[in-house]
């Protein structure tokens, strides 16, 4: 053991330049401490990121400037009825179409020239189902492509039901103007919405004369059921 008589000197100095190791290993531990804070935290944001890119209904893709998918959801998975390793590392139209390119109005085939959001609606005759596709560019500094957010959903039932309403509307605007008898269509303030055609043939009006009129005072009622039909209108409205 060393003498603090003999060498106090040295031993001041392998204490002092022990202190300091001690100190500099201190701030190693709390740099070493705060990056494993660092890193929990982002591991623990990563976590939560996949939890929630997997709880969306719609499939989710990430895809290169290239468009091969890079990250895809279960979703994914499941509208496609493929596992995630074979979606990854493969293109959207391959996946989804089973075709070898995109087809004219992909949303994606769009973006690699506008650089900006694009969206549309396709039939997959494959699967007789309609989706809804949207893509979302990621550019770099020099405005390339590098990346593309790209969302599927599907819209069969919706476009369906769009369909059906449309077709009924087609039938119904068919029967209202073909009737036989006048037919009006009013607010409950009693302003004229629509009128078909045979107002012309029986009542000699034109139709852009009356719309926007208030049927009560238009003139088209009959001055001997004028009463009995504005009391009829009035019960009416005041019961819907």
């Amino acid at each position: 053991m060393r003498s603090l008589e003999a060498g106090g000197g040295g031993y001041t100095e392998e204490i002092a330049a022990l202190r300091a190791r001690v100190a500099e290993l201190e701030c190693v531990n709390r740099r070493l401490t705060k990056s494993r804070g660092a890193d929990e935290d982002l591991d623990k944001a990563w976590t939560e990121w996949e939890r929630t890119f997997d709880a969306a209904r719609d499939s989710i893709m990430v895809l290169d400037g290239d468009f091969r998918i890079l990250q895809a959801n279960r979703a994914t998975s499941r509208f496609s009825g493929k596992p995630l390793e074979k979606i990854i590392g493969g293109t959207c139209w391959q996946i989804i179409h089973g075709t070898d390119g995109p087809c004219p109005e992909c949303p994606l085939k769009v973006a690699q020239k506008t650089k900006n959001h694009e969206e549309a609606q396709l039939y997959v005759p494959e699967r007789d189902i309609w989706i809804e596709v949207s893509v979302d560019p990621i550019l770099d500094d020099q405005g390339r492509i590098v990346k593309a957010v790209h969302i599927i959903r599907d819209v069969t039932e919706r476009r369906r039901a769009q369909d059906a309403l449309a077709a009924s509307e087609d039938r119904f605007r068919s029967i209202f103007h073909n009737a036989n008898d006048v037919v009006v269509f009013v607010t409950k303030l009693g302003k004229i919405l629509e009128v078909n055609k045979r107002v012309k043939d029986i009542l000699g009006y034109d139709r852009e004369e009356l719309m926007g009129k208030n049927f009560l005072t238009s003139g088209i009622l009959a001055a001997r059921n004028a009463a009995m039909i504005v009391k009829l209108f009035k019960e009416f409205v005041n019961v819907h």
